[in-house]
């Protein structure tokens, strides 16, 4: 629970964004934060600039913990913002469709309850408050099966050196053994690696010292 927080923190003291980057203009759209166009950030293949956060095996199945996880506004994930101190949390849920430009609805708070159609390249914005600020996380569904899934997130924002760099996440899960429940006792024998890694890309100058903490 603590890990997506560490990962957020650095970024999340920006201001609302109502913007959008367009695959068409390749320019961001109805963009009210940021000074100048940038396209999202690309995930550096190098490993030295990524950082594991957290490597994990879940005793349940990687459908139960990928909806557990990025599943929206269930019971985990509001006790999560609670626990963050993350107030006024709203979402898109995964859609195909282009990500509204709009503030979202307070009461947009969907709940996924099946992974079946789910489909790679699908989005998610989300947007919460932290401390006097908001945040706006960007999450793209890269890889979607009965094996493997990935998700890959971002957070724009207008704090100290937001313009100057961006905060990525990848979450990884990885089916290491299948569903073999007893039905009749109610035990789960499915395990889930999950893997969680961050990487800061920098896109301006900024002081050594502030990349180093």
């Amino acid at each position: 629970a603590h890990i997506s927080h560490w990962c957020r923190r650095a970024s999340d003291r920006g201001t609302p964004y109502a913007g959008a980057w367009n695959h068409t203009t390749n320019i961001w759209e109805n963009d009210t934060r940021m000074t100048s166009p940038r396209p999202p950030p690309t995930w550096p293949e190098d490993a030295s600039k990524q950082s594991v956060l957290s490597d994990v095996i879940v005793d349940l199945p990687l459908n139960e913990l990928f909806l557990l996880m990025q599943g929206g506004y269930n019971d985990f994930r509001r006790k999560l913002e609670a626990l963050n101190s993350h107030l006024d949390y709203r979402s898109t849920g995964w859609v195909l469709t282009p990500l509204p430009t709009a503030e979202l609805e307070p009461t947009s708070r969907p709940v996924l309850n099946s992974v079946s159609g789910l489909k790679p390249n699908m989005m998610r914005k989300t947007t919460f408050i932290s401390g006097k600020h908001a945040t706006t996380e960007f999450s793209k569904l890269l890889e979607i099966g009965s094996k493997r899934a990935v998700v890959e997130s971002y957070v724009e924002t207008k704090a100290p050196y937001g313009d100057r760099s961006q905060v990525m996440q990848r979450t990884s899960f990885e089916s290491i053994q299948d569903d073999t429940s007893d039905k009749k006792n109610g035990k789960k024998n499915a395990a889930t690696r999950m893997t969680v890694t961050c990487a800061i890309i920098y896109t301006g100058s900024i002081n050594g010292m502030i990349k180093g903490m």
